[in-house]
């Protein structure tokens, strides 16, 4: 598919999640956060992969794919972070979601309400409203929490459905999903298809398990078919609670 195409299917989508982060300081990973509405998770700390370069505003982060994504309000955790995100679609196997811009937005009046959102209007970025306490803790050195993460993944997530989703995976989807429509601000965000996809791709590229309480908590065996549906590859999240 062309760019044109991709800039021209779809409008913006909001985006109904617990967001992102300041700069946080140098990088490891930890999942352990408190339970929110969002996701539960009690995890053990992992390192995460060093961050290929410093994205300060304006700069431009090279994906693992080798395109390149202009950072605004960036900083080398945040570049660390996306790093990870882009990483664990590569260890699935599926195709790099194509964004151009990510924007961290610290100042939390602009979203209205919203935490986060995709626009494809001249160019496909996502903008994420910034909550240092939801991404990073000091726990033995600053870590990431698991909400952050998933938050990210989510975002992406989008971008990949735009670029990857035929129509009949689609349809197959909303019918496993027990959705009647696809993207619509009038439904409420866990009945649009649009955000439960997205939501299922991000857990399913998690690298620890995750309750989705905002999806009502379906288990692993129907969220491991979503994933399928939509990606035709299994989840590469761990089975198990740790």
């Amino acid at each position: 598919m062309g760019q044109t195409a991709r800039m021209s299917q779809f409008g913006w989508v909001p985006v109904l999640l617990i967001v992102l982060i300041p700069a946080c300081g140098s990088v490891s990973v930890d999942e352990s956060d408190s339970p929110t509405t969002e996701s539960v998770s009690t995890v053990a700390r992992t390192p995460a992969k060093p961050a290929p370069t410093t994205a300060q505003d304006g700069d431009l982060y090279l994906t693992p794919g080798g395109s390149e994504v202009r950072i605004v309000n960036g900083s080398e955790d945040l570049v660390s972070l996306l790093d990870w995100s882009y990483g664990r679609f590569q260890q699935a196997r599926m195709p790099e979601p194509f964004v151009e811009m990510v924007t961290f937005d610290s100042e939390l009046s602009k979203c209205e309400s919203l935490a986060g959102w995709i626009r494809r209007n001249g160019e496909v970025s996502i903008n994420v409203c910034l909550q240092a306490d939801r991404i990073c803790k000091e726990v033995n050195g600053v870590v990431f929490t698991s909400p952050g993460k998933l938050c990210l993944l989510h975002e992406l997530a989008h971008a990949w459905l735009f670029e990857n989703l035929s129509e009949q995976s689609k349809a197959d989807f909303m019918a496993h999903a027990s959705v009647e429509v696809w993207n619509d601000s009038e439904v409420p965000w866990h009945r649009r298809g649009v955000e439960y996809a997205a939501d299922t791709l991000a857990w399913g590229l998690m690298d620890r398990q995750l309750r989705m309480v905002r999806l009502s908590e379906p288990n692993y065996a129907h969220l491991q078919e979503g994933f399928l549906l939509l990606t035709g590859a299994e989840p590469i999240v761990t089975k198990s609670f740790d």
